[in-house]
C-alpha cells in the first residue's frame, strides 16, 4: 500500500484499510502509514467482533463467535516527530455508519454475566444520519451517538498486549467512552517515538 497522502471520501489525507487490523497492541509492529502532525486518517474498520456477525446473523452464529477475534485495532499509525512523553491529541472528525449493528449477551462474558445467563442477540437497523433513534423493540427507542471504542498507543513494554483491557489508561486503549464522538478528541501519551496504535 502506498504511504503517499491522498484525499478520501471524508477528505482525509490517508486511509487505514480493514486489512490493517490486529488483535494485540505491540510496539514492534511496523507502521501501516506515517503521518505528519495535523494530517487526517480515515479508518475503514470492522466491528468489535471482526465482522463475524452480519445483519442476518442468528443465535447460532453468535454461539459460534470466536472470542479471540474481539476488539480489533487498526494501524499502526506513526506520527512523525512524536517523542516519548509527548501528549498526542486525536480528534474524531466523523463516523460513517453501516446502517445496522448488533447487541449481544454472551453467557459468562461481561460485567453483568451472572445476572444475564442466557444467550441473546438483537440486530439493529438505524438511520445512517443518526438523527432518528433506533428501535430496540416496540417498547424501546434508543438515541444514537456513535463513538470510538478502542484507540491509543502501544505500551512501551514489549508485546503483545490484549486489546480487550487497558493496562494503563493514559495510553487510551480500550476506551469504550461515549464522549469520544465526532468533533471531540482524546489525548494519549506517547511512550515511544511516534504513535503506534
Amino acid at each position: 500500500m502506498s504511504d503517499k497522502p491522498r484525499r478520501t471520501s471524508l477528505g482525509c489525507n490517508h486511509t487505514i484499510h480493514s486489512g490493517h487490523n490486529h488483535m494485540t497492541w505491540d510496539n514492534a509492529r511496523l507502521p501501516a502509514i506515517t503521518v505528519a502532525p495535523g494530517d487526517s486518517v480515515a479508518f475503514e474498520n470492522v466491528d468489535v467482533a471482526s465482522g463475524q456477525l452480519n445483519e442476518k446473523s442468528t443465535l447460532k452464529d453468535l454461539r459460534e463467535i470466536d472470542l479471540d477475534l474481539v476488539s480489533p485495532i487498526a494501524g499502526p499509525v506513526y506520527v512523525d516527530g512524536a517523542e516519548p512523553g509527548d501528549s498526542l491529541k486525536v480528534t474524531m472528525l466523523d463516523f460513517e455508519p453501516f446502517g445496522w449493528g448488533w447487541t449481544a449477551i454472551l453467557p459468562g462474558f461481561g460485567l453483568l454475566a451472572d445476572d444475564f445467563p442466557n444467550l441473546a442477540l438483537n440486530i439493529w437497523s438505524f438511520d445512517q444520519t443518526f438523527t432518528q433513534p433506533a428501535f430496540f423493540s416496540s417498547g424501546a427507542k434508543i438515541p444514537l451517538k456513535p463513538f470510538c471504542g478502542t484507540i491509543g498507543n502501544a505500551p512501551a513494554a514489549p508485546g503483545p498486549h490484549s486489546t480487550s483491557a487497558s493496562p494503563d489508561c493514559k495510553l487510551a486503549h480500550n476506551c469504550v467512552n461515549n464522549r469520544v464522538v465526532s468533533g471531540r478528541y482524546r489525548r494519549a501519551f506517547c511512550v515511544m517515538h511516534g504513535l503506534r496504535p
